[in-house]
């Protein structure tokens, strides 16, 4: 059934090889699998393979900015289709990685948000929030690493890019 398109065993099989079982564990083909299912919008697809991205996976390298744009879909299209316990899910991994500039110059933290015309953090310029509202919510998280990265400025190679 994944072989013939069928995203929710793409994503089922992609779990399957992710944890080795009843076939070998194989986290390319995982991330093959789950990348064919997030295609089609399967949030826990986007999950997936946004974690894996995001923490880099055996052999699947890390890419926090793609692993994030995953992660904040995934949060979204569970909005969309009120699948709140994906959706949580998703915005606490983005929250986990909100001392990453990577991370957090992709998405809004607050809500999974991945827009271009998001405003910047006016004391960082690295964060994007998609509303005043978020950016309230989230000072505290985002507070720690804001002050930090305004200490390092342009000092610190990683903050420069973002900026």
């Amino acid at each position: 059934a994944a072989d013939q398109g069928d995203t929710t065993a793409q994503y089922f099989l992609g779990l399957a090889h992710l944890k080795g079982l009843g076939v070998p564990a194989d986290a390319s083909e995982a991330a093959r699998l789950f990348r064919l299912a997030a295609d089609h919008q399967v949030p826990e697809a986007q999950f997936e393979l946004g974690r894996m991205l995001c923490e880099g996976y055996a052999d699947v390298p890390a890419d926090k900015r793609a692993g994030a744009r995953l992660v904040a879909q995934a949060a979204q299209r569970a909005a969309e289709t009120d699948d709140e316990e994906m959706r949580d899910e998703a915005l606490e991994l983005l929250r986990s990685y909100a001392d990453e500039p990577e991370v957090v110059a992709v998405c809004c933290i607050g809500c999974g948000a991945h827009h271009r015309w998001m405003t910047k953090c006016s004391e960082c310029h690295i964060s994007r929030f998609c509303s005043s509202e978020c950016i309230k919510n989230m000072w505290p998280t985002h507070r720690p690493s804001c002050q930090r990265w305004q200490a390092e400025g342009s000092k610190s190679e990683l903050v420069a890019r973002f900026r």
